[in-house]
């Protein structure tokens, strides 16, 4: 995966869970790779709870928004 050199934009979405669902960033993890991807597309994620949790990790260049990941 690629590492960006700074980051000038953040970006805050939900996900494509069900209610209810709390599998964390190994849920999302999963998920997305057997979607095809290398890995979870976020960089961190909130959990239900409100604990965040890492994903791909802050500075690697993440892959959920399009035209915008690198930055």
């Amino acid at each position: 995966m690629t590492v960006r050199k700074r980051t000038t934009l953040g970006v805050v979405h939900a996900t494509a869970t069900p209610p209810g669902w709390d599998k964390g960033a190994a849920g999302i993890r999963a998920i997305h790779k057997a979607q095809g991807w290398s890995d979870i597309g976020y960089n961190e994620i909130i959990n239900p709870n409100g604990q965040a949790e890492m994903g791909r990790g802050k500075m690697t260049v993440g892959a959920h928004v399009a035209g915008f990941n690198s930055i």
